[in-house]
């Protein structure tokens, strides 16, 4: 530092200073208190950075008006959003003039940062991981924040994602047999009907793994929707059973003769709506 090098004192720079040293002189001679504003001895025991690699809190608001306007570049590379923005100040060696204005106090700040090597799903929600970490521990001291951008945007989904598929699928399968309860007075027949659903989601679950397809947003709906669609092949079965006469292998038979045409063709419509999907040229559908 100019100390050291006798380029400048704690009143002052001397002739030889370098044009860094002066600036350096001003930014440690600023208290941040806008009473006093200036303490010339503070050279002698202030740093601008301490050995933890913290900038000195002090005077940190007018530190961010020397940097914002006088280290254009590093500030256009780093792509940080700082609001309010803080009045111009440009450093002048030959000025005199000591003060440099403090910048009001940051609302919102946002600070891009720079992620490479993560190749699969598993990496990219371990970082995840990691980042959320790093924001709670900085909102525990009072900083709030928050990570956002692309991996955020579209991975985050994995870090809950089972959570999410089995209170889904519990909340759906308890609706419908609280409805079906409702609609045949009948608390046994609803839950067969609710556990014939949810084989039927176990089923379609186990295929998606079998054909390779990953667990994400899209095939939780498939899987959730899956439960409603399964309802057209279960419900009017069960309607038919308990409204026929007879006994149980009769109310079968005559439950299965009523019903069996208009669920086949329930079954048809269906299969001809996946087939039109399967055709479609949205890249959203086909992968």
């Amino acid at each position: 530092m100019g100390v050291a090098a006798g380029h400048f004192h704690s009143t002052g720079w001397f002739y030889n200073a370098t044009d860094n040293e002066k600036l350096a002189y001003k930014l440690l001679i600023q208290t941040g208190d806008i009473d006093n504003p200036i303490d010339k001895t503070r050279p002698n025991f202030i740093r601008l950075v301490d050995g933890n690699g913290f900038i000195n809190s002090d005077a940190f608001y007018n530190y961010l008006t020397a940097w914002i306007y006088n280290d254009i570049l590093a500030y256009e590379i780093s792509q940080a959003t700082i609001r309010p923005e803080p009045n111009e100040w440009y450093y002048v060696p030959s000025d005199g003039d000591l003060l440099i204005p403090k910048a009001p106090s940051i609302t919102f700040a946002r600070m891009p940062f720079y992620l490479y090597n993560l190749a699969t799903t598993e990496e990219i929600v371990e970082i995840i991981k990691e980042i959320r970490e790093i924001c709670d521990s900085y909102k525990d001291l009072g900083l709030d924040n928050y990570p956002t951008g692309v991996i955020f945007t579209f991975w985050e989904q994995y870090l809950h994602i089972w959570e999410y598929l089995l209170i889904s699928l519990a909340v759906v399968l308890g609706t419908v047999f609280l409805i079906v309860t409702f609609m045949l007075m009948n608390p046994l027949a609803a839950l067969l009907v609710t556990l014939a659903l949810a084989v039927i989601t176990s089923e379609l679950f186990g295929f998606m793994g079998l054909a390779g397809v990953k667990l994400s947003a899209v095939p939780v709906v498939i899987l959730v929707i899956s439960v409603g669609v399964g309802v057209e092949f279960t419900i009017h079965v069960m309607t038919g059973f308990m409204t026929a006469v007879g006994d149980r292998t009769l109310r079968i038979r005559r439950s299965l003769s009523h019903m069996f045409v208009p669920v086949l063709h329930g079954s048809i419509s269906t299969l001809l709506g996946v087939i039109m999907l399967a055709v479609s040229e949205f890249d959203f559908i086909v992968k």
